[in-house]
């Protein structure tokens, strides 16, 4: 006998959380609309915050817009979203289409509870403004609302209400244009925090530098610290499908030059408050500081009939902690989306790693395939999906297991900071033979060491301020030591000159030119 069936109520406050909780930052909400005008075809968009009032936001593009008719399709069922039924890349410029279920008009709720849309599509003699407004199902009492216990999967709930006119434009215009008003409180209060106005990151000082000047002013640690503003700018630049720097990501790698050419022939600029916006990732910061790039990293993997994986990136590591610190991890693109931030866990790996982790960064652009393990917040992945589980699995593989590219990531960067740390070491044993061969000499100034041609009967050959070794007695000892030996022989020439005679002397820095050989 079967047991009584109960419904399962949801109040029909559950949406409007949705709408203002969907993403973690403001940031992250404008970004869906930054990615609705990429797919649209836009060339460029242009946000202002309107500070530092921060009083209203907008958001302009001159995409192929909307008809009435179109907005009502979407506003009639949010989250039905058919942009892909259409195809798998924009009209214009064949760009691959980012939305997918239809929330993005949603993602404004974070920034504010009412909103105006003003738009005309490219060929329409008309254009339309619309007022959209959420606040009602966003109050206290709407929480005792439910939405019913005969809901079907595909029946409407109402989440908000709008209104909406029509008048004439030119037929040759086309744009959308979202004007946000009555900003969230503690957003504002965010905006204009103090940590921007004493760090200088402001609205102000950012019209008037550039991306570059931005980085430069927040790579000394964190982007956090210069305040919520400071974090708008990079959250938006990191996260978008905007280009990067000319010589970015890495300085001097022709190998990333594909990657950089694929974002760049889309065509698309962002503007926030007149400055346009570029990934801001540009490594190394000093040419002083030792690198390396892996460039190679590369994944097609059929995991069922109908789909497959296609991963392209790269990972970079450097020999000092990668700064600001919000660089340190990987960051994974979908459909030239980041998804969240630089994750420093680098997928969750296994190992602790320590140190290494703070000098490593990538990126991993996705082209197809994980679409399906993109969260609703479009910030974070459904770890069980099969897609994220290869993309992880070919990440660890790539950091510490021996590959036919090789040694892992983690191996390799172990073996080149050994060597750094080994030369370190000479130099700084040279530097004190040095000290003790100008003592010894009684020398004012640093003495320099020359190799001399042939062969002499001690070996070596000492004036005032010069230690001269000649080639024969070198010819054994590794070029990295060698600067090291003639410091030796200076000091050896020195003290045993009176004591032994040339012949034994040179037997016995043969005997030494075989400790600094390369063996």
């Amino acid at each position: 006998m079967a047991g009584e069936k109960f419904s399962i109520d949801v109040a029909a406050s559950v949406i409007a959380d949705i709408s203002a909780g969907i993403y973690r930052t403001p940031a992250g909400a404008l970004k869906e609309l930054v990615s609705n005008a990429f797919d649209a075809d836009a060339e460029n968009v242009h946000v202002s915050t309107n500070g530092p009032q921060f009083n209203t936001f907008t958001c302009t593009d001159d995409g192929s817009g909307l008809t009435a008719d179109r907005f009502k399709e979407i506003m009639g069922l949010i989250g039905g979203s058919t942009k892909r039924d259409r195809g798998e890349t924009s009209q214009v410029f064949r760009r691959p289409l980012i939305g997918r279920i239809g929330i993005g008009i949603l993602s404004i709720g974070q920034i504010c509870s009412s909103f105006e849309i003003f738009s005309s599509a490219k060929g329409s003699k008309t254009k339309f403004r619309a007022r959209i407004d959420l606040e009602p199902y966003m109050r206290p009492e709407a929480r005792r609302m439910q939405l019913g216990t005969k809901l079907k999967t595909d029946e409407k709930v109402r989440v908000g209400e709008y209104e909406i006119e029509e008048t004439e434009e030119e037929s040759d215009r086309h744009y959308t244009r979202v004007v946000m008003e009555k900003i969230n409180p503690g957003f504002k209060k965010q905006l204009r925090s103090q940590p921007m106005v004493d760090l200088g990151v402001t609205p102000k000082t950012f019209k008037k530098g550039d991306m570059k000047a931005f980085l430069a002013s927040v790579s000394k640690d964190t982007v956090a610290e210069h305040g919520a503003y400071a974090q708008l700018i990079w959250e938006l630049a990191v996260t978008t499908p905007v280009r990067y720097f000319p010589e970015g990501p890495i300085r001097n790698t022709p190998k990333l030059n594909n990657l950089r050419k694929t974002v760049e022939s889309y065509k698309f600029r962002v503007f926030l408050d007149g400055v346009e916006l570029l990934k801001p990732i540009l490594l190394p910061t000093t040419p002083s500081v030792i690198h390396k790039v892996y460039p190679d990293l590369d994944l097609k993997k059929k995991l069922s009939p109908s789909r497959e994986l296609k991963v392209r990136g790269y990972l970079y590591w450097q020999n000092t902690r990668i700064l600001p610190r919000e660089l340190q991890g990987i960051l994974v693109r979908v459909r030239n989306v980041g998804i969240g931030a630089f994750d420093p866990t680098y997928l969750g790996y296994p190992k602790h790693e320590g140190w290494k982790f703070s000098q490593l960064c990538g990126e991993l652009y996705v082209d197809e395939g994980l679409d399906e393990a993109i969260n609703i917040d479009r910030a974070s992945f459904r770890e069980t999906d099969d897609a994220y589980l290869a993309l992880q699995e070919f990440l660890f593989q790539r950091l510490g297991k021996e590959t036919d590219q090789g040694a892992g990531v983690f191996t390799n960067i172990k073996a080149i900071s050994g060597r750094i740390a080994q030369r370190k070491r000479n130099r700084e044993t040279l530097k004190r033979v040095k000290r003790s061969t100008e003592v010894i000499y009684g020398s004012s100034r640093p003495i320099e060491l020359k190799v001399t041609e042939g062969r002499t009967s001690g070996g070596v050959k000492v004036t005032p301020h010069t230690i001269r070794v000649d080639e024969e007695l070198l010819r054994g000892v590794a070029e990295k030591h060698r600067e090291l030996f003639i410091g030796v022989c200076g000091v050896i020439e020195k003290s045993l000159a009176s004591i032994l005679s040339a012949s034994k002397r040179r037997a016995l820095l043969e005997k030494i030119a075989r400790l600094f050989s390369a063996q």
